[in-house]
Protein backbone atom coordinates (compact mmCIF):
# COMPACT_ATOMS: atom_id res chain seq x y z
CA UNK A 1 0.00 0.00 0.00
CA UNK A 2 2.52 2.51 0.93
CA UNK A 3 4.48 1.59 -2.24
CA UNK A 4 1.82 2.36 -4.63
CA UNK A 5 1.18 5.75 -2.59
CA UNK A 6 4.78 6.78 -2.90
CA UNK A 7 4.76 5.87 -6.29
CA UNK A 8 1.59 8.12 -6.97
CA UNK A 9 3.13 11.32 -5.17
CA UNK A 10 5.94 10.85 -7.01
CA UNK A 11 3.76 10.61 -10.48
CA UNK A 12 2.07 13.83 -9.10
CA UNK A 13 5.14 15.58 -8.43
CA UNK A 14 6.45 14.78 -11.91
CA UNK A 15 3.28 15.64 -13.46
CA UNK A 16 3.50 18.96 -11.26
CA UNK A 17 6.84 19.96 -12.03
CA UNK A 18 5.80 19.86 -16.03
CA UNK A 19 3.26 21.68 -15.68
CA UNK A 20 5.17 24.52 -13.68
CA UNK A 21 8.02 24.53 -16.32
CA UNK A 22 5.04 24.84 -19.05
CA UNK A 23 3.55 27.62 -17.05
CA UNK A 24 6.95 29.75 -16.64
CA UNK A 25 7.42 28.67 -20.45
CA UNK A 26 4.27 30.11 -21.68
CA UNK A 27 4.31 32.87 -19.42
CA UNK A 28 7.80 34.07 -20.33
CA UNK A 29 6.39 34.03 -24.01
CA UNK A 30 3.98 36.05 -23.30
CA UNK A 31 5.98 38.90 -21.68
CA UNK A 32 7.80 38.80 -24.67
CA UNK A 33 4.88 39.37 -26.70
CA UNK A 34 4.00 41.62 -24.65
CA UNK A 35 6.89 43.65 -24.38
CA UNK A 36 7.19 43.85 -28.09
CA UNK A 37 3.76 44.86 -28.52
CA UNK A 38 4.31 47.26 -26.13
CA UNK A 39 7.04 49.25 -28.67
CA UNK A 40 4.51 49.16 -31.83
Amino acid sequence: MSETLSFETKDKRQFLLKNIEIAFFFDSIYTLLSNEYMFY
